[in-house]
């Protein structure tokens, strides 16, 4: 009789084990986030040249003198230079940063506008990445030493 008891009472700590285990490796499951679908990794550089920013306009499909239009205002502005990840299918990003002074103060926080020129969003393929170079949507008292960023994919039908 004595020989049962421990014998029910070892399957019944095994069982209480097994449930403990399943119980925080649910949790734990739970307490992770599948990883974004965009990242967004962005440096300061040195403005581009009118002729250096026509040529990137123009790998978006804009003409010379479209590109020399859009690129005009970036002369008084903050240029980075960024890698754009799509870590999921097709999708267009919307995407927010803020840029640090070289004390680590916010001197620029908002969106950014991936329309270039007003006229069409960055595409970044599925599962592929993207390097360019452009310049913050307004100016910034000082300069900026470095970025955080945070994108989301935009959802409905991509402006064409």
């Amino acid at each position: 009789m004595r020989k049962r008891f421990w014998v029910a009472m070892a399957v019944v700590a095994a069982c209480a084990a097994l449930a403990v285990v399943a119980v925080v490796a649910v949790g734990a499951r739970r307490g992770t986030h599948p990883p974004a679908q965009f990242s967004l990794d962005m440096a300061p550089v040195p403005p581009l040249t009118a002729a250096a920013c026509v040529s990137e306009a123009r790998r978006y499909g804009f003409s010379a003198s479209a590109g020399a239009i859009i690129c005009a205002p970036g002369a008084r502005y903050v240029w980075y230079q960024a890698t754009l990840a799509n870590r999921g299918p097709y999708g267009l990003p919307a995407c927010a940063a803020t840029g640090f002074d070289a004390h680590g103060k916010p001197v620029f926080t908002g969106r950014l506008f991936f329309d270039i020129g007003g006229i069409r969003g960055l595409f970044v393929p599925g599962h592929g990445s993207i390097t360019f170079y452009w310049y913050l949507p307004r100016k910034t008292r000082v300069p900026v030493s470095r970025f955080t960023a945070t994108c989301s994919p935009v959802h409905g039908p991509p402006n064409v």
